[in-house]
């Protein structure tokens, strides 16, 4: 449907051991067809590893490239927290460290040496960049797949229908038989590893204490005060390097040709010893260096000449009298800055004018990877007054240039196939927030705006939200569409909105929730577009528009299972949308079919047919009877026909919707496999069960092959299993199929799960049952 998406959560809800039917009861016989077949299919699920790229996966790979050269003045630094880190986790030493200081100061370069070291010494080592929430989950929920939780497990649980994400990655950690460390770099805001309603202090969040003495833990920050972390850390202050450690790091960047240590210790102090102006600085004069000096050249190529430019450059530098810890701050950055106009200068130098917008560019996005490649469309840039004729040679020129003065870094995301969106680049957040405060940056403000809108909005539109072929570079896309719009939306205190900025802005922002959705992340969609509603309040925005976001927002609360206020929503969108569009609007369906999902995921089977029946011949009329959002009513419309015990008719409805599929070429789309699903479900509750099994076998197969496993669903076809063991009398079997299932749900769904507090009081029942009479299986009457 034009806004509705068949990819999240394919085949919708399916109630606990469903297919058995309300009124039907299913007999021994019967029930012994089910339980073969799924033994067949818990064998063989159990034994299917999981695909190794999943859409959207995010890389939590230590940065070790970046360890190009010695790291200088810190080996005492070093070897004090590796010391803290036991090798066989035998005796209990502080587990988590707080590298602090100022930005640029190295802490990530000190991090990144220990990760180096725990590595070589045989440890798992994660790298998670703590820059916003949806960054710190991803990475959280890569690890947790690593640590053995399968695709499906991660979906139920980071769709908000489970336990806490927070709970489940440390229950994984803590569990680790091989001893690991995990680091958060850049975690400047504390509270994003805190939940939502502690803080960090606590202990509860993605930042705790490990429970076991395998696991460590370092964070750097720019944050060091002790009521912020509390007791159980260890802070370290990262300072700025000594004149001589200063030299040195020049000497190792820029060689000896640019002058003596002597020298280097000079420039080393001019710039506070501070390891990012030392990076600009040496990054300089090593590009200044290469090819000969030319006569009367005024190239800076001697650490004395940088130093000299300098002063000559910019008003004297602080003095002694300035290094107060309320200046320091200051006076570090002013030196970053300071490097980096020079930087800039020698580019426009050597005829790159447009470096400079483009580093501008790049500190008005998102603190994520920018996929460069697949954003920056040269057409699209000189068509914005802040890049006139620019052409991609001139572009390319100046982002390589840009990289060699290490004002900016480039890497490859792995697991991701499009060249175009796995190159990106990245800014060094210290650099990102001077950058983003140079005068032409706040003066071009709009401009700047305007521009990011319509490189996401021209990249955005060619990718489908619920196609899985897609979901890989959206997955790099979407943390680059959510800051710059939310930044955007609410600047609306400082300066009016652009309405054109804002139809682009809304635009990708319905875009984004769509994959979201698509990719089982409800909660995060909610979020986003809750943030983007209250940043839209008094805008003039067109109700078609509002009522676009609001039907996202809505399938948000389907999708967590807020099903009265998801019904209450879209009703509300329904009476409006058939005011606006009319009752047969492609989007007046997609809402209705919404609506009709939320009626059943209650129990309300025959009003939901009803609506399903009306809704069905609208889109018949509209799209045709083959067409691949029609094809989706008729299943939720077999699906409310088998609730009411009509297989038969389930049963032809999904045969013809399997057909229709295969024969538009979609036999491994999730929305095909949920339907053979369905009918392998009919054929369970008919008894079938070779065919059954068959169709369970090949579903399994594509699910893991192309990374559509849905535990959910396994969990419930092996409740029927323990049903039908316990039918046929086998009751030591059944009693302990619920106990791994009891223990699989309280570790996916959590303790206070409705599901896992139904499987453990069946197997109280059970075993009480047969303390009381252990002659033939009766059992408890159990809930199919």
């Amino acid at each position: 449907m034009t806004d509705d998406s068949t990819a999240a959560s394919p085949g919708g809800w399916q109630p606990p051991g469903w297919p058995a039917v309300p009124g039907q009861r299913v007999s021994a016989h019967d029930r012994s067809h089910v339980s073969v077949a799924a033994r067949d299919v818990l064998n063989l699920y159990a034994s299917t590893p999981e695909p190794t790229d999943r859409a959207g996966r995010i890389s939590v790979e230590p940065p070790f490239g970046r360890l190009d050269r010695p790291l200088r003045g810190r080996r005492h630094l070093v070897q004090e927290i590796i010391m803290a880190i036991p090798d066989d986790g035998s005796t209990p030493t502080p587990a988590v460290h707080v590298l602090h200081g100022l930005g640029g100061c190295g802490k990530s370069q000190v991090a990144l040496e220990i990760a180096r070291q725990a590595r070589d010494a045989g440890r798992l080592v994660w790298w998670v960049p703590a820059l916003g929430p949806a960054q710190i989950s991803a990475a959280m929920r890569e690890i947790a797949g690593r640590l053995g939780a399968s695709a499906g497990e991660l979906d139920l649980i980071w769709s908000g229908k489970a336990r806490s994400p927070m709970d489940m990655v440390w229950e994984l950690l803590d569990q680790s038989a091989q001893p690991w460390l995990l680091v958060f770099d850049n975690a400047d805001d504390p509270a994003l590893l805190a939940p939502a309603d502690g803080q960090v202090v606590n202990g509860n969040g993605w930042l705790r204490p490990p429970a076991s003495r395998r696991g460590s833990v370092i964070v750097t920050t720019r944050e060091g005060n002790e009521e912020t972390w509390g007791s159980w850390v260890v802070r370290h202050s990262v300072r700025t390097l000594s004149p001589d450690d200063a030299a040195r790091v020049l000497i190792d960047i820029a060689t000896p040709r640019a002058g003596s240590l002597a020298q280097a210790r000079a420039l080393g102090a001019r710039l506070g010893g501070l390891p990012l102006a030392l990076l600009g600085a040496g990054s300089y004069l090593k590009s200044a260096s290469r090819g000969p000096a030319l006569r009367g050249s005024t190239t800076i190529r001697t650490f004395d000449e940088y130093r000299v430019a300098l002063d000559r450059r910019f008003a004297t530098p602080f003095t002694a009298d300035d290094d107060t810890e309320l200046g320091e701050p200051l006076r570090l950055e002013e030196l970053v800055r300071q490097a980096w106009e020079l930087s800039l200068d020698l580019l426009t130098g050597r005829g790159m004018p447009y470096a400079r917008q483009l580093l501008c560019l790049f500190a008005c996005m998102a603190e994520a990877p920018i996929p460069y490649a697949a954003l920056l469309a040269p057409d699209r840039l000189s068509r914005s007054s802040l890049f006139p004729e620019l052409d991609g040679d001139q572009l390319s020129r100046a982002i390589d240039a840009l990289g060699d003065l290490a004002l900016l870094d480039r890497t490859v995301i792995d697991n991701v196939d499009e060249p175009t969106f796995a190159h990106a680049l990245t800014l060094h957040p210290l650099v990102r927030h001077i950058t983003r405060n140079f005068p032409e940056v706040r003066q071009h403000e709009p401009e700047y705006h305007l521009l990011i809108m319509d490189l996401l909005e021209s990249t955005a539109v060619d990718l489908e939200p619920d196609d899985p072929e897609c979901w890989h570079a959206w997955g790099v896309l979407a943390p680059q569409c959510g800051g710059p719009i939310v930044e955007y939306l609410s600047t609306g205190n400082s300066r009016p909105r652009a309405p054109q900025t804002t139809a682009l802005a809304l635009a990708v922002a319905r875009r984004t929730a769509r994959y979201l959705l698509a990719v089982s992340l409800p909660r995060q969609a909610a979020a986003f577009l809750d943030n983007c509603f209250d940043n839209i309040r008094d805008l003039d925005v067109d109700e078609v528009t509002r009522l676009a976001l609001r039907h996202e927002r809505a399938r948000a609360d389907l999708e967590q299972g807020r099903l009265p206020l998801a019904e209450q929503q879209l009703r509300e969108i329904i009476e409006a949308r058939v005011r606006l569009l009319g009752p047969e609007n492609p989007n007046t369906l997609a809402s209705r079919h919404k609506l009709a999902r939320s009626i059943m995921e209650q129990g309300r089977w025959v009003e939901a047919e009803r609506e399903l029946r009306v809704i069905l011949a609208g889109e018949q009329r509209v799209r045709g009877i083959d067409h691949p959002d029609t094809l989706v009513v008729r299943h939720s419309l077999s699906k409310a026909l088998l609730s009411q015990g009509r297989i038969r008719e389930a049963e032809e409805q999904l045969q013809a919707i399997l057909r229709t599929r295969h024969h538009l070429g979609q036999p491994d789309h999730p929305e095909t496999l949920a339907v053979r699903q369905s009918l392998a479900r009919v054929l369970l509750a008919r008894g079938k069960d070779a065919r059954a099994r068959e169709e369970l076998r090949n579903i399994l197969e594509v699910a893991a092959r192309t990374g559509q496993g849905h535990r959910s669903e396994i969990l419930a076809i092996r409740e029927i299993l323990a049903h039908a063991l316990l039918s046929e009398g086998r009751d030591t079997e059944a009693a302990d199929e619920l106990r791994r299932l009891a223990d699989d749900r309280r570790r996916v769904l959590g303790d206070a799960h409705p599901d896992t507090r139904r499987t453990l009081d069946e197997l109280a029942m059970l075993r009480a049952t047969t303390e009381t009479d252990p002659g033939p299986a009766r059992g408890p009457e159990l809930r199919p």
